[in-house]
């Protein structure tokens, strides 16, 4: 077994002989660590499926915070492959939105159901989640005891572009990707030739509307709450899904990871393998996955 480390960012578990490999990122609550290489791509649903199958959690909001971060900062080809995966396809996040004429509810979506018949979380449900949680204290933006289901009210977030700062703070963000996340993705913002981006829909009636989330950069970061491409094969009107709507995701193993291993890290240049060596668990990564 060969450890490659990066203490700031994230650490590459390495398995001797075999293609995959485990990535620990260094979360708020500890470290997580997630299976690699990451799921071929499909749909939202049957990503998320295939994770579970797998015995592994589907990432929240706030954990895809952390790994994009540890992504864009770290040298390392297994995250080399996930930049490459943010300019060719979208990254999928799990996490389900509630659409309302008076804001926007995102909850953690742990069972991958995504948009399918049996979410039906209502306005209510997600309330009485949120009764027993904190406010902000700017914004209005309310988030469960468990971090899993937040509210942003119309007003705390604006859709459109926007600076890497202004990201960070946007009520959605917060609500999706959490408080530290949302700060994660500022940073991440940061790396692009353009300012990030967020979609999602500016309701007038009140008739809720779910959607999911997904993220996506080539110039700019985007986080897609509006997406709905769920399914493989058709979207909510009938229409075929082509290829490029499919995404890709990790599993997360574990969420306490050994300490050992965290004790045991050594910075990249005392622990630096040859270009060779690297050269060769790039190749076997990508033969692993796929194309893109």
């Amino acid at each position: 077994m060969k450890t490659q480390i990066d203490c700031n960012y994230g650490l590459v578990n390495r398995r001797a002989g075999r293609k995959n490999a485990e990535l620990l990122i260094p979360h708020n609550k500890g470290v997580t660590a997630w299976d690699y290489p990451p799921y071929k791509p499909m749909g939202y649903c049957s990503v998320g499926d295939l994770i579970l199958e797998s015995k592994q959690e589907v990432p929240t909001g706030e954990d895809t915070a952390f790994l994009m971060y540890a992504a864009y900062n770290s040298k390392e080809p297994e995250f080399r492959v996930i930049k490459k995966i943010m300019k060719r396809r979208w990254f999928w996040v799990y996490n389900v939105n509630t659409w309302t004429d008076r804001g926007v509810y995102s909850m953690s979506d742990s069972k991958a159901i995504g948009r399918r018949k049996n979410n039906r979380t209502s306005v209510e449900q997600l309330e009485a989640m949120l009764i027993d949680g904190k406010e902000l204290s700017w914004g209005g933006i309310r988030i469960s005891q468990d971090g899993r289901t937040a509210f942003a009210p119309e007003g705390s977030y604006r859709l459109g572009e926007h600076t890497p700062e202004s990201f960070a703070k946007d009520g959605l963000i917060i609500a999706i990707h959490g408080e530290e996340g949302a700060d994660k993705m500022g940073e991440v913002a940061e790396k692009f030739r353009y300012g990030p981006a967020i979609s999602g829909f500016d309701l007038r009636d009140a008739l809720p509307r779910k959607s999911i989330t997904a993220l996506n950069g080539h110039h700019r970061i985007r986080v897609h709450a509006d997406n709905w491409y769920d399914s493989d094969w058709f979207d909510e009107f009938g229409d075929f899904n082509p290829l490029e709507h499919y995404g890709y995701a990790l599993g997360i193993l574990d969420r306490a990871a050994p300490e050992e291993l965290v004790k045991n890290c050594v910075s990249e240049k005392q622990n630096r393998l040859s270009w060779r060596q690297k050269l060769s668990i790039f190749v076997a990564r990508i033969a692993g996955m796929g194309e893109y």
